[in-house]
């Protein structure tokens, strides 16, 4: 019924099928479930839509066809960061291919054509997060929720789609780690304040969190000198002491390695355009 090429590509062999996957891909992209069931020589579809949208997707900006894959961007450099993430989940047996595949393509369609300041395509951020998160914890739920972290802030895919979708744990640790907006242009909190939010998050959560600042931190070429400035001196601060309390020591080294490079860096940048502004 269907050419397979890859295991996640497929090519519908006839009319019918295209027609029957279209719809599946419709359902799920208006948050609904959709399944087909083949036995016997008898194709049954299933589908199952919401009693009221709104509870699962937020539809007053929603438009269904931004989780279409065709709308996803990719790049050959993005499908080699794919392959790093199934080897790095499958050869512990944390994952099957499959499972990894489900979840790279739903990223994928939720962020959309989306980039990074860097060029790359926003779905492979959540990617790395999920790899720097074995570091500390070979887990299913944290691996789930970091390759979701970003999804409740920057896609349309709400709450209660997420916890039916993957389960209460998940959705619980992908909204800690989007409640943690310490020190962002959004919220503007003061050192007292930060650490009284933080009091009740989770170490999974953190975990999470620290894995994210490590990719952002190591792409932060991409961003200008303040903002290198503003996120290493805030990861220094306040991320890296939180994670050293929690005994998150991998993820928290390596922040400061390259926190302090990039301090440094900037600081004999900053020399060297003084000392050329004086010798003219």
């Amino acid at each position: 019924m269907v050419v397979h090429l890859h295991p996640r590509i497929f090519i519908p062999k006839d009319i019918e099928t295209l027609y029957l996957y279209e719809s599946l891909r419709i359902i799920e992209a208006h948050g609904g479930y959709s399944n087909i069931d083949e036995t016997e020589g008898t194709t049954t579809p299933l589908y199952v839509l919401p009693v009221d949208c709104s509870d699962v997707i937020r539809t007053n900006t929603f438009k269904g066809i931004d989780l279409f894959p065709e709308k996803s961007c990719k790049v050959l450099s993005s499908l080699s960061e794919e392959k790093k993430l199934i080897i790095a989940l499958t050869e512990n047996q944390l994952f099957t291919e499959e499972e990894v595949g489900k979840l790279i393509d739903f990223i994928k369609r939720a962020h959309g054509s989306t980039l990074r300041e860097s060029g790359d395509p926003y779905y492979t951020h959540p990617i790395w997060t999920a790899i720097h998160t074995l570091l500390e914890k070979a887990d299913r739920s944290i691996v789930k929720a970091a390759l979701l972290h970003d999804i409740l802030e920057d896609t349309q895919v709400s709450f209660p789609y997420l916890q039916w979708k993957f389960g209460k744990r998940v959705a619980q640790l992908v909204e800690q780690v989007t409640h943690m907006k310490i020190g962002s242009k959004r919220f503007l909190l003061s050192k007292e304040e930060q650490q009284l939010q933080m009091e009740h998050i989770e170490r999974d959560a953190l975990i999470i969190k620290l894995a994210d600042r490590l990719h952002n931190v190591q792409t932060l070429y991409a961003r200008s000198p303040a903002d290198q400035k503003r996120v290493a001196t805030e990861t220094l601060d306040f991320f890296i002491p939180l994670g050293k309390k929690y005994g998150i020591n991998i993820l928290a080294d390596g922040l400061k390695v390259r926190c302090e490079f990039i301090l440094d860096n900037l600081k004999h940048k900053d020399k060297d355009k003084n000392d050329t502004h004086d010798h003219k």
